[in-house]
């Protein structure tokens, strides 16, 4: 199975239904849902998850979401040498420097799947948007079995 993080904005995308991101974030989360790929996520992106959501809904609603992000997601640890490689990083976004060595820490994440792209040049992960990613899965039928196709 391919294994995926999904960085806070493409979560964002989905949840918010921003456009014209939103379907291409649904989707991923979908086939997350159906078990097509494994999408993983930190403690980190949820909380940044929880106080976005919770800007413009209930707390009740807002927790609700982090729920069923929670059960589709598998959340990987952030550790201390995750926090110290960040730190002395070239990265210009601490978090998503947090994000990048929890992932290469953990071993077992491919892709990460994102809009910032610019903000993991130096990944030795591929990283890509949501339609791409959707793309490549497409074009490697024999790679993954893809839901729907």
């Amino acid at each position: 199975m391919i294994n995926v993080l999904i960085d806070t904005d493409v979560l964002i995308d989905s949840c918010f239904q921003r456009q014209p991101f939103a379907a291409d974030s649904t989707k991923l989360l979908e086939l997350c849902e159906l078990g097509t790929i494994q999408g993983f996520t930190t403690p980190l992106l949820m909380s940044n998850l929880y106080y976005l959501i919770r800007r413009a809904n209930t707390h009740q609603i807002t927790i609700s979401t982090v729920k069923k992000l929670s059960q589709i997601l598998t959340i990987i640890p952030v550790s201390k040498n995750s926090i110290s490689q960040a730190i002395e990083s070239t990265f210009t976004d601490f978090e998503d420097a947090i994000q990048y060595f929890t992932c290469m820490e953990h071993g077992d994440v491919q892709f990460i799947i994102t809009r910032n792209k610019k903000d993991y040049q130096n990944s030795a992960l591929a990283v890509m948007t949501p339609t791409e990613f959707l793309a490549h899965l497409s074009q490697n039928p024999l790679h993954y079995r893809v839901a729907g196709t």
